[in-house]
């Protein structure tokens, strides 16, 4: 799945329904080569589990189409969502020298307040393809404001001080995205678990989990979330199982 930058394609649309959906319309022509459908508003923007992704104007809403030579193994896929976050993360940190977090397993936050997410998905159409949705807050606009502080959300010009060039910054981060999806397809896991951690919020912090407190470890090698209890017994916890955890401090 290596490929270079220029080769990707990028088509801009005002307003679609999501990005994820947008995309597959041009997926059904057999593309051969990366895609990247980017809105500047989504009318039904969707997150991890099916859940509702607020997508005012002002955003970054982009979806990357990589088409597969091959079947994605659990745990690439897995290290995919930390790949995308990390990207995403060293790209703003590159261009900007603002210190993001990551929140497992694929959440951006700056300041405890939430900054983007990221989706992923595999598709079977004539080919094979890998969809890695992201929705980042650039500019908060005033009509905004309540629903920002009732999400706990924050944007990327109040974290960095900086106003946003929305094509440079798609530029950017494009180049991290192919870096570091590339990562995950060469099974380079050890960069990957070892910047995640580095750079992750719930390091070492106590979580709530299945109504149990834990110490969190980091990521594994393997692709999971590792817990420790009290007397030192260790729990890995799955992607799936994201929503069953909360971070206590």
């Amino acid at each position: 799945m290596t490929h270079r930058i220029g080769y990707m394609n990028t088509v801009h649309y005002e307003k679609v329904s999501s990005t994820m959906d947008a995309i597959i319309e041009h997926l059904k022509n057999d593309i051969d080569h990366p895609i990247l459908v980017v809105a500047k508003q989504q009318e039904e923007g969707r997150g991890r589990q099916n859940s509702a992704w607020f997508s005012p104007s002002g955003g970054f809403y982009g979806t990357f189409a990589f088409p597969l030579s091959s079947k994605m193994k659990p745990r690439q896929f897995s290290f995919l969502h930390y790949a995308a976050a990390l990207a995403i993360q060293q790209a703003i940190k590159k261009k900007y020298g603002t210190e993001i977090l990551v929140k497992w397993p694929n959440d951006l936050v700056f300041k405890n307040r939430k900054l983007g997410g990221i989706l992923l998905e595999l598709v079977s159409l004539q080919s094979e393809y890998l969809l890695l949705g992201i929705g980042i807050n650039i500019e908060l606009k005033e009509e905004n404001t309540l629903v920002f502080e009732q999400l706990k959300a924050t944007c990327l010009e109040e974290a960095t001080g900086n106003q946003i060039q929305k094509n440079e910054f798609i530029r950017i981060l494009s180049e991290y995205i192919f870096e570091y999806v590339n990562l995950v397809t060469e099974e380079n896991y050890e960069k990957i678990t070892s910047l995640f951690n580095t750079n992750s919020i719930n390091m070492n912090k106590k979580h709530s989990y299945k109504s149990e407190v834990y110490l969190c470890r980091g990521i594994s090698n393997t692709g999971e979330l590792r817990l420790e209890s009290s007397d030192k017994i260790q729990l890995d916890v799955h992607i799936d199982e994201s929503n069953s955890l909360t971070i206590l401090n």
